[in-house]
């Protein structure tokens, strides 16, 4: 493994230890039944942490409210449009 490697693992590890110290494990958050569709929309490449992330930043398709707290509400359909739109996403 090179240094850059390296750091990437470092960084990743840094920010899941963040993110389970204020919303839990990742891996729990997405095994809820009621956001399967919303996972299976969001972009296929996302990793378990960048898809438990999107769940809980503000999403400007929902009018700056996390994902999460929309499926809460009830409102799956509109978070599943919200999700489908990182397939559009092209970085690079």
């Amino acid at each position: 493994m090179d240094d850059a490697e390296r750091k990437i693992d470092e960084m990743t590890a840094e920010l899941r230890a963040r993110f389970e110290n204020e919303f839990g494990d990742p891996a729990e958050m997405l095994a809820q039944p009621s956001l399967q569709p919303v996972l299976e929309a969001l972009d296929p490449d996302y990793s378990e942490l960048q898809k438990a992330a999107w769940l809980v930043a503000p999403c400007e398709d929902l009018d700056d409210e996390m994902p999460l707290r929309a499926v809460q509400k009830g409102e799956i359909d509109r978070v599943v449009l919200a999700a489908q739109q990182t397939r559009d996403i092209t970085i690079g």
